[in-house]
């Protein structure tokens, strides 16, 4: 059996899909704000934003939005990794505190576990 999640609310900018349809989730997202430009300007914009390239510029110049006590603020830029820095019960607590807003989302399936 295939789960399909809901479909999620328009304004909804998830990392996942990010990284999956980085060209049509962006587009979405200026169109949503009004904003007018073409699929060339949108794959420019994305090119100037790749995650390797954000990591350099952070290296490079900081990043304000960083915490104090971490490291970097991007540090993997991949679906799933914090599966290698939560330990179980600290997910198990998200998902327990979080559930509804996880299975609105589509970050749980309708069998409780973790999609992404």
């Amino acid at each position: 059996m295939t789960f399909t999640a809901p479909p999620l609310p328009v304004h909804v900018l998830r990392y996942e899909d990010m990284k999956q349809s980085p060209a049509e989730t962006f587009g979405r997202a200026v169109r949503f704000a009004g904003l007018d430009y073409t699929k060339e300007q949108i794959k420019k914009a994305l090119d100037r934003c790749t995650f390797e390239e954000l990591q350099r510029q952070e290296k490079e110049k900081g990043f304000h939005e960083k915490s104090l006590s971490s490291e970097f603020f991007f540090r993997k830029g991949e679906v799933g990794s914090w599966r290698e820095e939560l330990t179980e019960a600290q997910a198990r607590k998200i998902i327990r505190d979080q559930r509804e807003v996880m299975l609105r989302f589509g970050y749980l399936g309708e069998d409780g576990d973790v999609v992404f």
